[in-house]
Parts: C-alpha cells; sequence; structure tokens
C-alpha cells in the first residue's frame, strides 16, 4: 500500500513537472513583451532572426538546387526505368535528405551553435542585465576553453540524436525498401524498429531543445558547462515539456516549415527561458531518475581534448629536443 502511495506520488510529481515546462514554454507572450520594451532587445532579437532566416533560405536553396536535382541527375541508378520503381524513389529521398543532413545540416547547426557564444550568449547577457540589474562578469580565458569544451559536447550530443531520428531510421527504411514486398512481417518488424528509434530520438530531441532556451542565461548566471548538464539530467522531464512545442511544431510540418518557424522563434525561446528559470530552479527534480544524456558526449570530448593535449605537450618537448640539439651542433 505505501509502495502504491509512493509511487503515485513520483507519477504526480513528474506530471507536474513536465506540464510546467510546457506551460512556461507556451507563455511566449511574456518574452514579445519584454522586447517590445526594450530597444536593445529588440535589435538583438531582430539581428538574430534575419540571421535566422538567412541560413534557413541557404538550406532551402542547397537541398533544392544542388543536392537533390544532382542525385537524379548523374545517379548511375536514377534513369527514367528505374525512377519509376516506387523503391528506387525512396532511395532517391532517403538517400538526399541524408547527404543533405551531413553536408550541410550538420555544418549549419555548428555554425549556429557558434553563434550562441557570441549573438545568442549577448542577448542573454542584456536580458540577465534586464532582470537582475546586474552586469555579467566573465574570464575571457576561462570563458573560451569552457566553450570549446561545451561546444564539442553539444555536437556529439546534436550527432547521437541525428543517428537516432534521421540516421538509423533512414538506412532501415531504405533497407526494407530493397526487400520483396511478399515478405510483409519482415518489413513490419523493421519499420517498427525504425519508429522506434524515432520516438527516442524524438524525445531526446524535446529535452535538447528545451535545454536551449536556458543554456545561454545558465552561462550568464556562472554556471560551468558540467553544472548545467548536471541541471538537465536531473528536471529533463521538465525540459522535455518546455521543448515539446517546437519539436511537434516541426515534425508536423514540412523540414523547411518546422525549422523556419522555430529558427524565428529561437531569440523568443531564449528570453523565454531566462523569464522561466525561476519556476525551472523550483520544478520537482527528484521526481524521475536522472537521464545520463551527456555521459558518452562528454566521456568522447574529454578523451579527444587529452589526447589533443598530450599531442600538444609532445609537439613542444620534440621542438624544444631539436631546438637544443641545434644549438649544441652550432
Amino acid at each position: 500500500m505505501i509502495s502504491k502511495v509512493i509511487n503515485s506520488d513520483k507519477l504526480f510529481n513528474a506530471t507536474v513537472s513536465l506540464s510546467n515546462g510546457l506551460n512556461d514554454s507556451l507563455s511566449i507572450q511574456k518574452s514579445i513583451m519584454l522586447v517590445c520594451s526594450d530597444s536593445v532587445i529588440l535589435f538583438n532579437t531582430f539581428k538574430i532572426v534575419a540571421m535566422n532566416l538567412a541560413l534557413l533560405l541557404g538550406s532551402i536553396s542547397m537541398y533544392e538546387g544542388g543536392i537533390l536535382p544532382f542525385l537524379i541527375s548523374n545517379g548511375g541508378i536514377f534513369d527514367k526505368q528505374q525512377k519509376e520503381s516506387k523503391y528506387n524513389v525512396v532511395i532517391i529521398e532517403n538517400t538526399a535528405f541524408t547527404l543533405y543532413h551531413f553536408f550541410w545540416i550538420i555544418p549549419i547547426y555548428f555554425l549556429c551553435y557558434g553563434c550562441s557564444i557570441t549573438w545568442y550568449q549577448e542577448l542573454s547577457d542584456i536580458v540577465f542585465y534586464k532582470l537582475n540589474g546586474t552586469k555579467v562578469n566573465k574570464d575571457v580565458k576561462k570563458s573560451i576553453s569552457e566553450s570549446i569544451y561545451a561546444t564539442f559536447v553539444w555536437l556529439f550530443t546534436f550527432i547521437e540524436v541525428q543517428l537516432l531520428t534521421i540516421f538509423i531510421p533512414t538506412v532501415i527504411i531504405t533497407f526494407s525498401a530493397l526487400i520483396n514486398p511478399r515478405f510483409t512481417i519482415l518489413i513490419t518488424i523493421l519499420k517498427s524498429f525504425a519508429y522506434s528509434f524515432k520516438m527516442v530520438g524524438s524525445t531526446i530531441m524535446s529535452i535538447l531543445y528545451g535545454w536551449y532556451g536556458f543554456d545561454s542565461y545558465w552561462v550568464s548566471k556562472g554556471f560551468t558547462p558540467d553544472e548545467r548538464y548536471k541541471k538537465i539530467e536531473s528536471n529533463w522531464l521538465y525540459l522535455f515539456g518546455f521543448g515539446l512545442p517546437y519539436v511537434v511544431i516541426i515534425k508536423t510540418t514540412s523540414f523547411f516549415v518546422g525549422y523556419g518557424i522555430f529558427l524565428a522563434l529561437f531569440p523568443f525561446c531564449i528570453i523565454q527561458g531566462a523569464l522561466s528559470d525561476k519556476d525551472f530552479d523550483k520544478a520537482i527534480v527528484n521526481s524521475p531518475p536522472n537521464l545520463n544524456l551527456f555521459y558518452l558526449p562528454k566521456y568522447i570530448t574529454l578523451n579527444m581534448l587529452k589526447s589533443f593535449k598530450i599531442n600538444k605537450v609532445n609537439k613542444n618537448r620534440n621542438f624544444k629536443s631539436i631546438k637544443k640539439i641545434n644549438n649544441t651542433i652550432s
């Protein structure tokens, strides 16, 4: 009986945490009012929206005028007879979209995250000053090292989500399109695996989109990357609710429309995260178990940076040894 009460309390707490995040995300009118009340915030918001829309238009031009026509016109397997087959149509579309994500979307997202260190962070610092009346004091050297670490952790987390939501499902669906239609059970099993990967990826995607709204403001408050990751992993249900509306928009519209709306709303998402930060801290964080979302990205990043540091030290040692030998010879 006691265990049932405890479980029901945990379920209630989890529901409250998720609904609080969803409610804060949908209260976007608060951020719009703040933007309209301050000319500096308005200018920075307009600057970010203009840049994001320019990137979107470039993405559309790249996909519609570059990758897809190239595959259709130059790919040997895509001649007229083969294009009549629905299976080859699936292969064309999936291959084009996969190449597009690999060669264009990932670099663009990397560029956007790089901009978050400057323009997005600038907007967050201005909002922080507006809400708290104090300017953000930063150690430049420390900020650069933390930004490098955080950027790579984000990149590997982003790749992890892309693998789950796009690459792995695309490979499975493409493979199922090549199977003889008579093997309906096998095709159904493969497609169910693909959809399962998409669901897991979409859940993580919602958490990340919720995180994007808060991350810049947490940097303004002086939290280190690992402190921010801990906050995400301990209160991921709130962030899932906060990011869910954006993921629903992206998943229920065409690719470019969904991402276009999100990019246009993103500065408001940052401001909304700043306005909701107190609610995040008050949210119930002990209802769900911690989600070790950043374990693998942090592990890869730390080992990569450690290897880079060792190689740099070895190069410096070799340089000093060569210099010492040359001095001895001379």
